[in-house]
Parts: structure tokens; sequence; C-alpha cells
């Protein structure tokens, strides 16, 4: 099927909000597993650009998309424009990721196991594979200062932004992603010092923590997989062509549990600049 918008492909129009102003922020909605729906708009983005803006905020798997853009473009990846193409079966054999341990990992969340799925060592080797060493010691405060990854503190349940010139900036930004991304029961508690963090898409706390975040934003774009909309302040542009958003992101979370080929990766890879 058609890719929707397909003028989101300039950055003319990325850039555009309500009466053809320039957002002051940009929003890159969670996507499950599947991060590459937000590849096309970052790579449309020079870092100048992406410096540009007020506000760059990353919800859930878009931190794994901001990791990819900024390796890519500080020239610390090794893999090509076809590695990632393949990126779902060169992933899953880091994962362990088949049939068999699919199911057996299905059932387990379905039973209440409170084990995790996958280790942070599991997390840190499938970025091995497609980037240099030091990539891994690069800390969010090297990152541009206009970045925000939302968490939620495991421990008290209260929503946080790591951002590069906060406390979080002496982290690796390759685990600040990840505890970005820490789904409960799915992946192992990840400390920031002392402190275990998740994600704050799975809290109680995220819709109130969103709505307010946008109150407080001159203008922005909320790009998401789930609906186009508008509000006095900003705008929501949805990214993704399929008819239930819901159930594809629960299907391919499925197939990435059981190292299954998710087929809109190749395709939002081929239409980015990447």
């Amino acid at each position: 099927s058609q890719f929707p918008r397909r003028k989101a492909a300039s950055l003319c129009y990325i850039l555009r909000v309500n009466k053809n102003d320039k957002p002051k922020s940009l929003i890159f909605n969670g996507t499950g597993i599947n991060y590459s729906w937000h590849l096309p708009r970052l790579f449309d983005l020079s870092l100048e650009d992406f410096k540009a803006f007020d506000k760059m905020i990353f919800i859930s798997g878009a931190s794994t998309a901001l990791l990819v853009y900024w390796a890519i473009k500080n020239k610390l990846a090794t893999w090509t424009r076809e590695d990632f193409l393949n990126w779902n079966k060169l992933s899953h054999k880091v994962y362990g990721s088949n049939l068999i341990s699919g199911l057996s990992r299905i059932i387990r969340i379905s039973t209440g196991s409170k084990k995790p799925i996958f280790s942070k060592e599991n997390y840190k080797a499938a970025w091995a594979i497609g980037v240099v060493p030091e990539f891994f010691e690069v800390k969010l405060k090297d990152l541009p200062k206009n970045v925000q990854i939302p968490l939620v503190n495991r421990m008290t349940g209260e929503a946080s932004v790591a951002t590069p010139d906060s406390e979080f900036g002496e982290f690796p930004a390759y685990l600040v992603s990840f505890a970005g991304t820490a789904i409960p029961k799915i992946f192992a508690d990840i400390y920031l010092g002392d402190t275990v963090y998740g994600d704050l898409t799975y809290s109680r706390k995220f819709l109130p923590w969103l709505k307010q975040t946008e109150s407080e934003l001159p203008s922005f774009v909320n790009y998401n997989l789930l609906k186009n909309a508008t509000s006095p302040n900003g705008e929501y542009v949805k990214i993704c062509d399929h008819p239930d958003p819901k159930k594809m992101m629960q299907r391919d979370n499925l197939r990435f549990m059981c190292g299954l080929h998710i087929d809109s990766f190749p395709k939002n890879i081929l239409r980015s600049k990447l």
C-alpha cells in the first residue's frame, strides 16, 4: 500500500504545522519494537535541522530510532543499508528468537511469570553487531541539548525526563534509551545509578505526562501510529498506513519474539534517506 501523506518525505512538509508555521518541537511517539516507522522522518533532517528545534522528544521505541540516526550521522554505525533491510534476521540471532522460544516466551508472559525474557547483555549485543565499540562510550550529554527521553521511575511510579544536561547526562546514551524502552516482564530491570527506570508508556502516568508536556510547548508535531489530529498548539501526524495500528504493533512484537520477518521494517528503510 502507498505510504500515507507522501509529502512527508520532504523537509518542508515535515516542518509544517498549522498555518505553515515551523513547529518549535517534534515528538516521536512510541512504536513498539518497530522503531523503523520513525526513520523516514528522522533521516530527512540534517544535524543542523535536528538541533534547531526547541525540543526533540523520543518516546519509548522512538529512542532507538534516535540512536540509529545518531550513530549513522556520526559514523559510529557499521551496518549498510542492506544490513538494515535484514535487521530482523540479524538481530533475532542475538536474542535467540525462533518459533519454539517465542511460544515459550508467550506462555511465560500469559501465565504471569515475572522473569524477564531479554537481558541487558542481549540488548547490548544486538547493538554491537551494527556499531563500532566507541558507540557504547557515547553518553547522553554528548547528544544535542534538545533531546528528551521520558522514563518512569519503577520505584516511585513517577515520570522523569532524561536530557543531556540533567543527572542522566553521565550515563551511556544506549543505556538511557534501553531504560526508556524497558517493558515489564520483557526486559530486565534497568538501573541508572541506584534507581530502576522503564518505559513510561507502560505507566498510568504516561498520558497525563504527555498532555501536560504538549500543553507547555509553543507548537509541536507528534509523529505517531494511531491518528491525525490537531490541537490549539500542535498537530498529530499518523505515520502508519495500517488500518489497525494497535493490532500491527502486537503482531510485530510477537513476530520479533518468534524470530519472524517484520515486513514494514524494510519498507520504512527504503522510504528513508538512511
